[in-house]
């Protein structure tokens, strides 16, 4: 039952987060689009997501089952609160630039490298989108994360996005 309790206030905690981050950025023009989204990082390993984009921001959601080759019996699981900004490079596909940094606070519970680990972590990194449609393109990001009982480790993720 505790666990149940943690994965509750961690999931209140993500969505007052994206409410604020929401709230600060609607001064913006807006493109709303919303992206539906699936890949796999180090971080949250298999994962789908959504994300809501203002102009050259986008705010996101994201739950992964954890890394398959670090777990014992794939028993993880995370979820993640995003906020990306996109600074740099211009795409004939999309009025979003290519190049953008993200901000990530996500929490895990599982095995995770010999011992059992569960916490907030929180990750830095800087992307880059391959539109390869309107509607269709894959994203790659590194960086670092921090957290739990791990102090500074990589960050390296690839994800297909859809555009609705």
């Amino acid at each position: 039952m505790k666990n149940l309790n943690d994965l509750i206030r961690l999931t209140t905690l993500t969505i007052i987060m994206i409410g604020m981050m929401g709230l600060f950025t609607t001064h913006l023009k807006a493109q709303n689009t919303l992206n539906i989204t699936a890949g796999y990082s180090l971080m949250e390993g298999k994962n789908i997501g959504v994300r809501y984009q203002l102009d050259q921001m986008q705010i996101g959601l994201v739950v992964g089952t954890g890394l398959d080759n670090a777990t014992v019996n794939n028993k993880s699981f995370s979820v993640s609160g995003d906020w990306y900004y996109h600074f740099h490079g211009v795409s004939n596909l999309s009025i979003r630039r290519l190049w953008y940094g993200k901000v990530s606070i996500s929490y895990f519970s599982g095995n995770m490298y010999d011992s059992y680990g569960k916490g907030l972590y929180i990750s830095a990194c800087a992307g880059r989108d391959f539109n390869i449609s309107k509607r269709l393109g894959i994203d790659l990001e590194a960086g670092l994360s921090s957290g739990g009982h791990i102090p500074i480790y990589p960050y390296l993720g690839v994800s297909l996005f859809f555009r609705i």
